[in-house]
């Protein structure tokens, strides 16, 4: 747990990043970007098979506010809200129900910086801090045995890293971009088991998990600009 705090020290610093301003008395104009992850639609219509087919990244909303020279901070929002009840026969005076429900949240926050190619074609680095959380609950039920196995969990994420991407402007409002990442990221998971209908004992655990995610530009956002 102590590494998850530890890791968010990346969304602090991303922070302070943000707040600098190279000459505070220099007026700035800036343009906000809100832009919607295309590619996350397009394989809920067709279903490519998921984040495993695709490497879809659970940012589905981002917003961007950059100034004149292309300086800017960004932000992005995704999460996910499942549910799922199956009653199967398992045998001739057998039958077991499961329910399931699942909640997930992820965030980032950070900054950017824009380097032009041509008139409509630019590319950009950058550095986030994320932050993410994620619950869960199972239960499980056999009628023939009268025994209910209920398990829940919870899991905390943070960490952060270094952006890179590419911004093509369709028209002066409307553009696309894609961009690839590393991010450090550390999760920290408490899951409980209990038995009802039995002795058993619950199981609880607990666990730390750091990872190293490398995420491709596969990924195409279109956004617009106000």
């Amino acid at each position: 747990m102590k590494t998850v705090f530890s890791l968010l020290l990346p969304l602090v610093f991303c922070t302070h990043l943000i707040a600098q301003d190279e000459d505070p008395d220099a007026p700035r104009i800036f343009t906000p970007e809100l832009g919607v992850n295309f590619t996350f639609f397009l394989d809920e219509a067709i279903d490519f098979g998921g984040n495993g087919g695709t490497g879809l990244s659970p940012y589905v909303l981002t917003y961007k506010n950059l100034d004149e020279s292309g300086i800017g901070f960004r932000m992005g929002i995704g999460g996910s809200i499942s549910q799922r009840n199956i009653k199967d026969n398992i045998g001739a005076d057998s039958e077991e129900g499961v329910s399931e429900t699942g909640f997930s949240v992820s965030t980032r926050l950070g900054k950017e910086w824009h380097k032009p190619l041509t008139k409509r074609l630019s590319w950009y680095y950058g550095f986030d801090g994320l932050i993410g959380v994620g619950i869960s609950h199972a239960k499980t039920k056999d009628e023939s045995e009268g025994i209910t196995t209920v398990s829940s969990s919870f899991r905390l994420s943070g960490g952060g890293g270094p952006v890179v991407g590419f911004e093509w402007m369709l028209s002066d409002n409307i553009g696309i971009f894609t961009e690839g990442s590393l991010y450090l990221t550390d999760s920290y998971r408490k899951s409980k088991v209990t038995f009802d209908g039995t002795d058993e004992d619950d199981e609880k655990s607990t666990s730390n998990f750091l990872g190293l995610d490398f995420t491709l530009p596969s990924n195409i956002y279109l956004f617009v600009r106000f």
